[in-house]
Protein backbone atom coordinates (compact mmCIF):
# COMPACT_ATOMS: atom_id res chain seq x y z
CA UNK A 1 0.00 0.00 0.00
CA UNK A 2 1.45 3.51 -1.38
CA UNK A 3 1.95 5.70 2.24
CA UNK A 4 0.41 8.88 2.50
CA UNK A 5 1.64 11.76 1.34
CA UNK A 6 2.30 14.18 4.63
CA UNK A 7 3.72 17.75 4.35
CA UNK A 8 4.52 19.61 7.61
CA UNK A 9 3.93 24.00 7.37
CA UNK A 10 5.35 25.21 11.14
CA UNK A 11 7.28 28.46 11.62
CA UNK A 12 9.47 26.37 14.57
CA UNK A 13 11.94 24.37 13.35
CA UNK A 14 12.15 22.44 16.63
CA UNK A 15 8.11 21.78 15.96
CA UNK A 16 8.70 20.13 12.27
CA UNK A 17 11.75 18.48 13.60
CA UNK A 18 9.85 16.87 15.95
CA UNK A 19 6.99 15.89 13.50
CA UNK A 20 9.27 14.13 11.56
CA UNK A 21 10.07 11.67 14.04
CA UNK A 22 6.82 11.01 15.16
CA UNK A 23 5.91 10.40 11.58
CA UNK A 24 8.77 8.67 11.35
CA UNK A 25 7.71 5.44 13.33
CA UNK A 26 4.63 5.01 10.90
CA UNK A 27 5.30 3.43 7.23
CA UNK A 28 1.59 4.61 6.41
CA UNK A 29 3.10 8.15 6.78
CA UNK A 30 5.29 9.60 3.98
CA UNK A 31 6.83 13.36 4.33
CA UNK A 32 7.20 15.10 0.67
CA UNK A 33 8.07 18.48 2.24
CA UNK A 34 8.17 21.70 4.82
CA UNK A 35 7.35 24.77 5.11
CA UNK A 36 7.97 27.39 7.93
CA UNK A 37 5.42 30.35 6.31
CA UNK A 38 2.44 30.02 4.70
CA UNK A 39 3.36 31.49 1.41
CA UNK A 40 6.05 28.40 0.69
CA UNK A 41 3.66 25.90 2.02
CA UNK A 42 1.14 26.94 -1.05
CA UNK A 43 4.25 26.58 -3.22
CA UNK A 44 4.90 22.88 -2.17
CA UNK A 45 1.19 22.42 -2.54
CA UNK A 46 1.15 23.63 -6.35
CA UNK A 47 4.00 20.83 -6.72
CA UNK A 48 2.89 17.69 -5.61
CA UNK A 49 -0.26 15.48 -4.81
CA UNK A 50 -0.81 15.86 -1.25
CA UNK A 51 -3.01 13.69 1.12
CA UNK A 52 -2.15 15.74 4.07
CA UNK A 53 -0.93 19.05 5.63
CA UNK A 54 -0.14 19.28 9.45
CA UNK A 55 -0.66 23.19 10.24
CA UNK A 56 0.24 25.89 12.14
CA UNK A 57 -2.09 28.18 13.15
CA UNK A 58 -0.28 31.35 12.99
CA UNK A 59 2.42 31.75 10.96
CA UNK A 60 4.44 34.74 8.90
CA UNK A 61 3.27 35.91 5.18
CA UNK A 62 -0.07 33.53 5.32
CA UNK A 63 -1.71 32.54 8.49
CA UNK A 64 -2.88 28.72 8.94
CA UNK A 65 -6.39 29.65 9.02
CA UNK A 66 -6.18 32.12 5.57
CA UNK A 67 -4.02 29.33 4.13
CA UNK A 68 -6.76 26.49 4.15
CA UNK A 69 -9.30 27.88 2.02
CA UNK A 70 -6.03 28.49 -0.54
CA UNK A 71 -4.74 24.60 0.07
CA UNK A 72 -8.08 23.03 -0.79
CA UNK A 73 -8.60 25.84 -3.58
CA UNK A 74 -5.13 24.09 -5.30
CA UNK A 75 -5.99 20.59 -4.17
CA UNK A 76 -9.79 20.03 -2.80
CA UNK A 77 -8.87 16.74 -1.82
CA UNK A 78 -5.87 17.05 0.50
CA UNK A 79 -6.87 16.86 4.32
CA UNK A 80 -5.90 19.84 6.65
CA UNK A 81 -5.15 19.74 10.31
CA UNK A 82 -4.40 21.90 12.49
CA UNK A 83 -1.93 21.79 14.72
CA UNK A 84 -1.52 24.18 17.67
CA UNK A 85 -0.69 25.37 20.89
CA UNK A 86 -3.92 27.57 21.19
CA UNK A 87 -6.76 26.18 23.40
CA UNK A 88 -9.11 28.16 21.54
CA UNK A 89 -12.78 27.56 21.08
CA UNK A 90 -13.43 30.36 18.66
CA UNK A 91 -9.90 29.34 16.89
CA UNK A 92 -11.12 25.75 16.66
CA UNK A 93 -14.33 26.65 15.22
CA UNK A 94 -13.18 29.06 12.80
CA UNK A 95 -10.19 26.63 11.58
CA UNK A 96 -13.21 24.22 11.40
CA UNK A 97 -15.50 26.49 9.28
CA UNK A 98 -12.57 27.06 6.46
CA UNK A 99 -12.32 23.89 5.87
CA UNK A 100 -9.96 22.37 8.54
CA UNK A 101 -10.75 18.32 9.07
CA UNK A 102 -8.43 18.64 12.70
CA UNK A 103 -7.75 20.79 15.50
CA UNK A 104 -4.98 19.32 17.72
CA UNK A 105 -2.89 20.82 20.08
CA UNK A 106 0.98 20.23 20.61
CA UNK A 107 0.61 19.06 24.14
CA UNK A 108 -1.43 15.83 22.82
CA UNK A 109 0.60 12.96 23.02
CA UNK A 110 2.00 10.94 19.76
CA UNK A 111 0.32 8.45 20.71
CA UNK A 112 -2.85 10.49 20.33
CA UNK A 113 -1.61 12.76 17.40
CA UNK A 114 -0.47 9.83 14.88
CA UNK A 115 -4.48 7.81 15.23
CA UNK A 116 -5.91 10.95 14.87
CA UNK A 117 -4.24 11.75 11.60
CA UNK A 118 -5.06 8.26 10.46
CA UNK A 119 -8.63 8.99 10.92
CA UNK A 120 -8.43 11.73 9.48
CA UNK A 121 -7.05 10.40 6.39
CA UNK A 122 -10.13 7.68 6.41
CA UNK A 123 -12.40 10.76 6.39
CA UNK A 124 -13.31 11.29 9.69
CA UNK A 125 -12.81 14.57 11.39
CA UNK A 126 -10.90 15.17 14.78
CA UNK A 127 -10.13 17.20 17.48
CA UNK A 128 -8.08 17.52 20.58
CA UNK A 129 -9.75 16.03 23.32
CA UNK A 130 -8.80 18.85 25.75
CA UNK A 131 -12.54 20.33 24.26
CA UNK A 132 -14.16 17.80 24.89
CA UNK A 133 -16.53 18.65 27.78
CA UNK A 134 -16.82 22.58 26.12
CA UNK A 135 -18.35 20.88 23.05
CA UNK A 136 -20.42 18.08 24.80
CA UNK A 137 -21.87 20.58 27.50
CA UNK A 138 -22.70 22.83 23.84
CA UNK A 139 -24.68 19.67 22.35
CA UNK A 140 -26.15 18.63 25.12
CA UNK A 141 -27.53 22.06 25.72
CA UNK A 142 -28.44 22.09 22.06
CA UNK A 143 -30.22 18.52 22.05
CA UNK A 144 -32.42 20.03 25.52
CA UNK A 145 -33.11 23.39 23.02
CA UNK A 146 -34.43 21.24 20.04
CA UNK A 147 -36.50 18.74 22.55
CA UNK A 148 -38.08 22.36 24.06
CA UNK A 149 -39.19 23.32 20.32
CA UNK A 150 -39.73 20.67 18.66
CA UNK A 151 -41.82 19.00 21.01
CA UNK A 152 -42.89 20.94 24.34
CA UNK A 153 -44.13 24.15 22.70
CA UNK A 154 -47.12 22.27 21.00
CA UNK A 155 -50.13 21.69 23.08
CA UNK A 156 -52.07 18.77 23.47
CA UNK A 157 -54.96 19.96 21.58
CA UNK A 158 -52.46 21.33 18.75
CA UNK A 159 -51.05 17.83 18.28
CA UNK A 160 -54.39 16.27 18.60
CA UNK A 161 -55.18 18.54 15.25
CA UNK A 162 -51.72 18.45 13.70
CA UNK A 163 -52.40 14.58 13.46
CA UNK A 164 -55.42 15.05 11.97
CA UNK A 165 -54.30 17.26 9.17
CA UNK A 166 -52.11 15.27 8.24
CA UNK A 167 -54.26 12.36 7.92
CA UNK A 168 -55.93 14.51 5.46
CA UNK A 169 -59.04 15.58 7.17
CA UNK A 170 -60.75 18.72 6.43
CA UNK A 171 -60.76 21.55 9.06
CA UNK A 172 -65.20 20.59 9.57
CA UNK A 173 -64.33 16.89 9.80
CA UNK A 174 -61.21 17.75 12.46
CA UNK A 175 -63.63 19.57 14.53
CA UNK A 176 -66.29 17.00 14.57
CA UNK A 177 -63.58 14.33 15.96
CA UNK A 178 -62.34 16.72 18.19
CA UNK A 179 -65.94 18.41 19.39
CA UNK A 180 -64.84 21.63 18.53
CA UNK A 181 -65.90 24.11 16.18
CA UNK A 182 -64.31 24.64 12.64
CA UNK A 183 -63.22 27.89 13.31
CA UNK A 184 -61.31 26.93 16.49
CA UNK A 185 -59.76 24.47 14.46
CA UNK A 186 -59.00 26.82 12.14
CA UNK A 187 -57.11 29.16 14.81
CA UNK A 188 -55.48 25.91 15.92
CA UNK A 189 -54.10 25.35 12.38
CA UNK A 190 -53.12 29.10 12.14
CA UNK A 191 -50.95 28.68 15.23
CA UNK A 192 -49.15 25.54 14.34
CA UNK A 193 -48.32 27.39 11.08
CA UNK A 194 -46.51 30.31 12.66
CA UNK A 195 -45.17 27.93 15.46
CA UNK A 196 -43.14 25.69 13.35
CA UNK A 197 -42.53 28.60 10.92
CA UNK A 198 -44.60 26.85 7.81
CA UNK A 199 -46.75 28.18 5.17
CA UNK A 200 -48.13 24.82 3.40
CA UNK A 201 -49.61 21.78 4.71
CA UNK A 202 -47.29 19.47 3.16
CA UNK A 203 -44.62 21.21 5.29
CA UNK A 204 -46.78 20.59 8.48
CA UNK A 205 -46.63 16.89 7.35
CA UNK A 206 -43.02 16.68 7.02
CA UNK A 207 -42.74 18.21 10.39
CA UNK A 208 -44.66 15.88 12.01
CA UNK A 209 -42.73 12.88 9.97
CA UNK A 210 -39.49 14.22 11.11
CA UNK A 211 -40.82 14.39 14.50
CA UNK A 212 -42.04 11.46 15.09
CA UNK A 213 -45.55 12.19 15.33
CA UNK A 214 -46.67 10.68 12.14
CA UNK A 215 -44.90 7.56 10.42
CA UNK A 216 -44.37 7.84 6.82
Amino acid sequence: MEAYRIVIADDHDLVRRGLRMVLADDEAMHIVGEAGDGLTLLKVIASEPVDLVLLNMFMPGLGGIEAVPEILRLQPNVRIVILTTHRNEQYLCTALAAGARGYLLKEDSDELILPSLHRVLQGECVISPSFAKVFFDDLQGACRDRLAVNKHHLSPRERQVLQLVCEGHTNKITGEKLHISKRTVEHHRASLMKKLHVKKTADLVTYAINEGYISR
